[in-house]
């Protein structure tokens, strides 16, 4: 058992993703895994230096799990492998090996100097979406000859007594969350291009929309989402402080009023549902989140020819909007196709 002095605590949703990667036996549960093509000219030396360096300056990149009591521990540090094995055979496999081992980091990087391809492959419980993009960006910086940032662990910390009361204030008449039971196919996510600039709307009006045609969808007044939030900015680090929020939606609020509900929710961003007694928290049935961009955008410059982000599909409706370069909207799960036609319709309206 490790020692409690030299583990660090972990936010609840990373207790959560370790728990159901430790007790469900499918593969792939909680892994992502980021494909970049580096472009021609670029050394197999000078990619193997920079992810040295961007693992010694990363400190949540030489971190383990501390699988039996859910903390973070210094760890053996990972390396970069170089394969001449093939890219697809690589990359799907790789994403069915255990990633979750004692004192073992909980990632793999392996290099294809033939296609100067690289596949770095991680347990979400690791970084966040945030966090993600900062690794890549400096690591990509140091291919190109940039120095990087050092990057120190983001800190979860526990909400206070008052948070935790404001909280139960906000989260009041709750009604059951509305069901959506055609099941998800293997063809991926529902996806829709707006090409609308990312300046002529916000996130309260892309929120307010779902809301809206999720209620029309069940036939209800109100529906509770759960809200992805990224918490208080921590500049210089990378890790997990992801959590998600209750968040009532529809019931005729306008876009302007759920701006400063959605405001008044930063006071209580540290709360979650292990704050409140069993049935208390309510629970959203669906996921909203609003990302800044795709990771594909870090692509842009002379390093790099492509990125892709490969990331692990659940079976939780979630619904994403990305807003550069242009209005990039997914649906994922039961009744997407459907949810997305009636989220575009909601937008539309308005």
């Amino acid at each position: 058992m490790a020692d409690p002095s030299q583990c660090f605590p972990l936010a609840p949703l990373q207790r959560v993703m370790l728990r159901d990667s430790l007790a469900e036996p499918r593969a792939g549960h909680h892994v992502e895994q980021a494909e970049i093509r580096f472009a021609r000219g670029v050394t197999t030396a000078r990619v193997c230096a920079a992810w040295a360096e961007t693992v010694a300056r990363t400190e949540a990149l030489r971190m383990a799990f501390t699988l039996d009591e859910f903390g973070f521990e210094s760890a053996v540090s990972g390396e970069l492998l170089i394969s001449g094995t093939g890219w697809e055979d690589e990359r799907a496999s790789d994403r069915q090996r255990p990633l979750l081992e004692p004192r073992r980091v909980p990632w793999r990087a392996v290099y294809r100097p033939e296609d100067r391809q690289f596949l770095w492959t991680f347990h979400h419980a690791l970084l966040d979406g945030r966090s993600i993009v900062r690794v890549l960006r400096n690591f990509i910086q140091r291919v190109g000859g940039g120095t990087g940032e050092t990057l120190a662990l983001a800190r979860w910390s526990p909400p206070s007594c008052e948070e935790v009361a404001l909280a139960r204030a906000l989260f009041s008449e709750i009604p059951p969350p509305p069901k959506f039971t055609k099941p998800g196919d293997a063809d991926g996510p529902a996806v829709r291009h707006l090409g609308r600039p990312s300046d002529q709307i916000d996130a309260a009006f892309l929120i307010g929309a779902w809301g809206r045609a999720l209620a029309e969808a069940a036939g209800v007044e109100t529906v509770w989402v759960e809200q992805v939030r990224a918490g208080a900015p921590q500049p210089g680090t990378a890790g997990f402080t992801m959590n998600t929020l209750p968040l009532r939606l529809g019931g005729g609020e306008s876009t302007a009023g759920l701006r400063v509900r959605l405001q008044s929710m930063r006071a209580i961003e540290r709360v979650s549902a292990e704050d409140f007694p069993p049935g208390e928290f309510p629970e959203g049935g669906s996921v909203i989140m609003i990302e800044r961009a795709t990771p594909a955008h870090l692509a842009a410059g002379d390093v790099v020819e492509s990125l892709r982000l490969h990331e692990a599909k659940g079976e939780t409706l979630l619904a994403t909007a990305f807003l550069l370069p242009v209005l990039r909207l997914e649906v994922e799960g039961p009744d997407r196709h459907d949810l997305l036609r009636r989220w575009v319709e909601t937008l539309g309206r308005f």
